[in-house]
């Protein structure tokens, strides 16, 4: 008894792989879609509207660069920012 591999058996597989691809394929392209539909065109435009700033490096006596690692993580635990 030698090692043989069936005809039907090796078409079996390849149909298994060729789905396997057509089936990523697939969910891919679902993915790639949605994303594109969430993803804005153009994020860094100039807004419509009025726009805040919502983030200010230095604010009331916080200088992160005056500040040692130990200090900016308690200011971190303590605030959250």
């Amino acid at each position: 008894m030698g090692m043989f591999i069936s005809f039907q058996r090796l078409l079996e597989a390849i149909k298994l792989i060729v789905l396997f691809f057509i089936t990523t394929f697939i969910f891919f392209s679902i993915i790639s879609f949605f994303s594109d539909v969430i993803k804005p065109s153009n994020p860094y435009r100039k807004p419509e509207r009025g726009a805040v700033k919502v983030m200010k490096v230095e604010w009331q006596g916080y200088a992160a660069a005056n500040m040692s690692a130990v200090d900016r993580l308690k200011f971190f635990y303590w605030f959250g920012e």
